[in-house]
């Protein structure tokens, strides 16, 4: 066992780079899951926008769209109207829209027209244009159908105002209610696979650098351990490493969730879980295979390797939000199977909870830890022979 304890002697000097990892990630889940707060639509309110109103029609009609908005957003005043404080206005976020309503507006939309009823400003690259523009035209548009079914304008004005005075109905993801997992587990195995990755490749493959550097590669040679023997002292070492950190974060999810973790669906997500830990595990040990003594290659590997799978497989950007081509893309990578096995697990984000599903996922996993450990046993082999 000369390899793997060369190996362990090798992981305490690099201990302090495998804790900083550590405490970036429990830093990390812990700020994610306190804005995780479990609620339903109660809790949301529509964005009130700084408007400035010029009314050049002065009609009932006109009258009854400045109250609706008044409802709806600030109302503000400017002392000077000209075009240079308006710009100004709109430059140092004074106000957010500067909105005008034609001269005619109220006989346009008596007579059943939709176009050309409104003139605005807003600053540059600001989303507060479309924002209000779709208000607008919802109320325009529900104006008109009231118009249209031949009611007098009067009462169509106040239908239109009461139809739109109705609050926004948003669905938002409860973990109390509607999750088969709670919030804390769900946040902390979510984004585990990130630290999963970094942390094989930023210290497994320096482990493996290091073994590999001509000093410690001569005296290892002169021993009689088969290439086989070197090779699973060396993943048993990797192993350990692997398996320490896991405990630690299992450890960790259950001081946060307490009780939860032990359920069906809770114990689900740690097998999950553990089979991804093995594929980071086979990749740190593929990219040390291929890259050799090139140290400086590993850290430029692990932040392409890491923040690539995670970005694409669905652990920063949920998979309902990529589009299909991306999608297609991340079936190739492991971390599209974890999330997908971890998202129907908690029965969240598009996906019901499905046992097929979750086996399959994992299953897939699996294959792809298979494949990297043997890569990464061809490769090494090679490297010994040249």
């Amino acid at each position: 066992m000369e390899i793997f304890k060369v190996f362990m002697k090798i992981t305490k000097k690099l201990m302090k780079s495998f804790i900083v990892w550590i405490i970036m990630f429990v830093v990390l889940t812990l700020f994610i899951s306190n804005l995780d707060s479990s609620g339903g639509a109660g809790d949301y309110t529509d964005s009130k926008l700084n408007i400035v109103i010029f009314d050049n029609d002065c009609s009932p009609e006109s009258k009854a769209l400045y109250d609706y908005i008044g409802s709806r957003h600030k109302i503000k005043e400017l002392t000077k109207t000209d075009v240079e404080s308006v710009n100004d206005a709109l430059f140092y976020n004074i106000v957010n829209y500067v909105l005008t309503i034609k001269e005619g507006y109220g006989e346009m939309v008596r007579g059943g027209e939709t176009d050309g009823l409104f003139e605005y400003k807003t600053a540059p690259s600001s989303y507060y244009g479309e924002y209000m523009n779709m208000q607008l035209e919802q109320y325009i548009s529900s104006l008109s159908a009231y118009i249209a079914s031949g009611m007098d304008i009067a009462p169509a004005l106040e239908k239109t105002a009461d139809s739109l005075r109705e609050p926004t109905e948003v669905d938002k993801v409860s973990f109390d209610n509607d999750s088969r997992l709670g919030r804390h587990i769900y946040s902390i195995m979510r984004y585990m696979p990130y630290i999963f990755l970094t942390v094989s490749a930023a210290v497994i493959a320096r482990i493996i650098i290091t073994l590999n550097s001509d000093d410690i590669r001569k005296r290892t040679s002169c021993a009689p351990v088969s290439m086989m023997k070197y090779n699973l002292q060396v993943m048993l070492g990797a192993s350990v490493v692997c398996l320490s950190l896991w405990l630690f974060m299992m450890l960790y999810t259950v001081i946060c969730s307490g009780r939860e973790l032990f359920t069906n669906n809770g114990l689900f997500a740690v097998l999950n879980n553990f089979v991804f830990l093995i594929v980071a595990a086979s990749l740190g040990l593929f990219i040390s295979s291929l890259f050799g003594k090139d140290s400086e290659a590993i850290d430029m590997i692990n932040n392409i390797v890491s923040l690539g799978m995670c970005f694409l497989g669905g652990v920063f950007v949920p998979l309902q939000f990529l589009s299909g081509t991306v999608l297609i893309i991340s079936k190739f990578l492991p971390t599209y199977w974890y999330i997908r096995a971890l998202d129907s697990i908690a029965g969240i984000n598009g996906m019901t909870y499905d046992t097929s599903v979750i086996r399959i996922s994992i299953g897939i996993q699996f294959l792809f830890a298979a494949a990297l450990l043997a890569a990464s046993m061809a490769v090494s082999k090679f490297r010994r022979k040249a």
